[in-house]
């Protein structure tokens, strides 16, 4: 379950239309893979961001492939994003978001909290 850090439930993921076209030009089992791996790092993990996928060793060839079959990696690091979104959203336990203020050139990664860490700090 994913929720802002104002406590409103996401019920949707933004761009499906967007998201629905990137899968639909991966390999066959590829977005599978790819959340399959997003799942078992969260199962390990309270907190993440898509950039920290990274360090999962299975992670940097499939990125690649999705990358290779999308033509453009800021494509496949969105659709990345999206797929996180979707993973944390499908879970049992409430996962928080907000995004950070850019910092330079770049946007600033989404990051993710589970509810129940941030319970236990506070």
């Amino acid at each position: 379950m994913l929720e802002s850090i104002d406590g409103k439930r996401m019920k949707g993921l933004p761009h499906r239309d967007q998201y629905n076209r990137r899968v639909g030009r991966l390999r066959s089992g590829l977005a599978g893979e790819v959340q399959n791996i997003i799942a078992r790092y969260c199962d390990s993990h309270n907190e993440v961001t898509a950039g920290w996928l990274f360090s999962q060793p299975e992670f940097p060839p499939k990125h690649q492939e999705m990358t290779d079959a999308l033509r453009v990696e800021e494509e496949a690091n969105q659709l990345l994003g999206q797929m996180l979104w979707e993973v944390l959203r499908a879970r049992p336990e409430v996962w928080l978001f907000y995004r950070p203020e850019s910092e330079g050139e770049f946007p600033a990664a989404m990051r993710y909290w589970r509810k129940e860490r941030l319970g236990a700090i506070a």
